[in-house]
C-alpha cells in the first residue's frame, strides 16, 4: 500500500477548506510545514562537523531566519487571517518573495563557495598522494642502488668523461 506524503496531506486538508472559494485553503498546514521542515534543515546544517566547511554559517543564518519567518507567518496567519492588515503588509506575497530572493542569493553563493572548498580539498588530497608516491619511489630507488662498489672493469669510470683514444 502506498504511503501518502506531505503533498497528499496538504491536498486532503485543503479539500476540506473550500478550495474553490478560499485561495488560502490548507494555508496553516502549509506554513507550519514550511517552518518545521526548514527548521529541521537548519538543525542538520548545525549538526555538521564544524571543520567540514566555513560556508555553513551563512546557510545556518539564512535557513534559521527563514524558518523563524515562516513560524511567525503561521502565527500571524492564524491570528489575523490571510486578509488581515498585519499578514498582508508584513507576511504577504511581496515580502515573502523578497525574503525568498535573498535566500536564493545566499544559497547560490554558499554553494559556489562550498564547491570551491571541495575542489581545493580534492587537489590537496591528490598532492598528498603524489608526494607520498614520490617518497615511496625514492625509497625504491635507494634500495636498488648497490650497497658496495662491484669489482667490475670500467665500473669506476661509469659516468665520467673518458677521452677517446686514436
Amino acid at each position: 500500500m502506498a504511503r501518502g506524503g506531505p503533498g497528499d496531506l496538504i491536498t486532503a486538508v485543503s479539500a476540506t477548506d473550500s478550495p474553490a472559494t478560499n485561495d488560502w485553503s490548507g494555508g496553516p498546514l502549509y506554513l507550519a510545514m514550511m517552518a518545521g521542515l526548514i527548521g529541521m534543515s537548519t538543525r542538520e546544517i548545525v549538526m555538521l562537523d564544524a571543520g567540514l566547511s566555513r560556508t555553513r554559517w551563512p546557510l545556518i543564518l539564512a535557513s534559521g531566519a527563514l524558518a523563524t519567518y515562516y513560524a511567525v507567518r503561521t502565527v500571524v496567519f492564524l491570528g489575523a487571517g490571510p486578509r488581515g492588515d498585519v499578514f498582508t503588509t508584513w507576511f504577504g506575497t511581496p515580502s515573502t518573495t523578497l525574503i525568498t530572493l535573498v535566500l536564493l542569493v545566499v544559497v547560490s553563493f554558499s554553494m559556489a563557495s562550498l564547491s570551491g572548498e571541495q575542489v581545493a580539498k580534492m587537489f590537496a588530497a591528490r598532492a598528498a598522494t603524489s608526494r607520498q608516491e614520490l617518497v615511496d619511489g625514492g625509497g625504491v630507488q635507494l634500495r636498488l642502488l648497490p650497497q658496495s662498489v662491484p669489482d667490475l672493469p670500467g665500473y669506476g669510470a661509469a659516468g665520467t668523461c673518458v677521452p677517446a683514444v686514436r
